[in-house]
């Protein structure tokens, strides 16, 4: 992955969690870079995990939402951080596509 992908996907999921730049001032690049969800299972399964109860929380059962999780779930199940941390960033921008439709 490339820094930029890295970062963009970082400020997704930071996003999704609910982050929010405090000084809208300083670039994503300087605010975003201390967030390790790409490096750190510690960081990145709260967010598997609140992906996960999308489906209680926000009645999100839909078959494309069913197909995502089973994508994530088969990728948190090989023990590498990359495809794991590459799919969440999949799920959260098709989950941000739906949002914005309605």
């Amino acid at each position: 992955m490339t820094q930029e992908e890295i970062l963009e996907g970082n400020k997704l999921i930071a996003e999704f969690m609910g982050n929010e730049k405090v000084n809208k001032n300083t670039s994503d690049d300087v605010y975003f870079h201390h967030y390790k969800y790409h490096s750190s299972w510690d960081w990145l399964v709260p967010a598997c995990r609140k992906w996960d109860i999308l489906s209680e929380t926000e009645n999100i059962g839909c078959k494309d939402y069913e197909d995502l999780s089973d994508a994530l779930d088969a990728e948190i199940s090989t023990y590498l951080i990359e495809p794991t941390f590459n799919q969440l960033v999949l799920c959260i921008k098709w989950y941000n596509q739906q949002n914005k439709n309605q």
